[in-house]
């Protein structure tokens, strides 16, 4: 392009746009929760994150893969809700419930329309405090789960990552597990309801959670409905 000097390189910015966070604030619930909240305006939609300690180590003592497994289980039907029907309640709302696992930690995230907030946090809640984990949506994802573990060893990276921790800290450690969260074909073939119940009732507990929420909402008008 004409006028365009090119000896000097690309041209190195020199100044920036100033960032601006949200202040962030602080209260508990009375059943020991902590909740964080950051107020962001901008559109109409809240964002919601429990987060419990735990994760993929809490499966010493257990079947591997019984973190995992129980977080993916929590929107396959909960409360009055079957699995089709928890599905098609978060499309009446425009709101997504998911339950994911990682080493350290187990997270329950809902994204929110502001005017929907109050039901979609009950299906939040139910997600949380009553997943069904009904036998026959424990076989149909049990199934997709043994053919994921087949597809994770046909991959190196993946199959470096289910036993890069047995090789690292040795068979008792907590990190000795496979860090896909996947567990194993053995233990995940016998899972069975009263696991992911008794896992739920010992790892999801209040006073060790935290609920961080970002969004179209205040401490006064969401810490009624938590």
């Amino acid at each position: 392009t004409a006028g365009v000097d090119r000896a000097t390189g690309v041209p190195i910015a020199t100044t920036f746009p100033e960032l601006k966070f949200p202040a962030l604030q602080r209260a508990t619930l009375k059943n020991g929760t902590k909740v964080i909240l950051a107020e962001r305006h901008d559109t109409p939609v809240v964002q919601f994150n429990a987060e419990f300690p735990g994760g993929f180590t809490s499966d010493g003592g257990r079947k591997a893969g019984t973190a995992s497994f129980a977080m993916n289980m929590l929107d396959e039907g909960a409360g009055n809700y079957s699995a089709i029907q928890f599905g098609n309640r978060q499309e009446q709302l425009g709101a997504i419930v998911s339950g994911s696992a990682s080493l350290d930690s187990a997270e329950v995230s809902l994204s929110a329309l502001k005017e929907n907030l109050a039901p979609s946090m009950a299906l939040w809640a139910d997600a949380i405090l009553r997943a069904r984990f009904d036998a026959p949506d424990i076989e149909r994802v049990k199934a997709n789960w043994l053919a994921g573990i087949k597809q994770e060893k046909t991959q190196p990276s993946l199959m470096a990552l289910r036993v890069v921790g047995p090789l690292l800290y040795g068979d008792a450690h907590p990190y000795a597990i496979p860090y896909t969260g996947t567990g194993y074909e053995a233990d995940i073939a016998g899972i069975e309801r009263a696991d992911l119940i008794a896992w739920r009732e010992e790892q999801l507990r209040p006073d060790t959670a935290t609920i961080m929420i970002v969004g179209d909402t205040t401490l006064a008008e969401v810490m009624p409905l938590l």
